[in-house]
């Protein structure tokens, strides 16, 4: 299960014309007040973008959670290819 988030308007008609934009109107499925909507964590980000799309863009206070290290070695050097090097 994923954790949920919420998103918030101050403005119960703005949140009315985002439940009938195309791109948002499945995301929003869940409302739990005339201006809120709960949300799943991995809409995030679609969210965010398509809300950006249609003029509104979020303001974001929700946070990360940190997630475990990467281990990665640089090489010393980068090889191309030599379809690239002919290029």
């Amino acid at each position: 299960m994923f954790s949920q988030l919420l998103l918030r308007t101050d403005d119960a008609v703005l949140a009315e014309e985002l439940l009938h934009q195309r791109a948002l109107g499945t995301l929003l499925a869940d409302r739990v007040s005339p201006t809120t909507f709960r949300i799943g964590t991995p809409d995030r980000g679609r969210i965010k973008q398509a809300l950006i799309k249609v003029g509104f863009p979020a303001e974001d206070v929700a946070g990360y959670t940190a997630g475990s290290a990467l281990s990665i070695t640089l090489r010393d050097a980068t090889v191309l290819r030599t379809t690239i090097r002919a290029a």
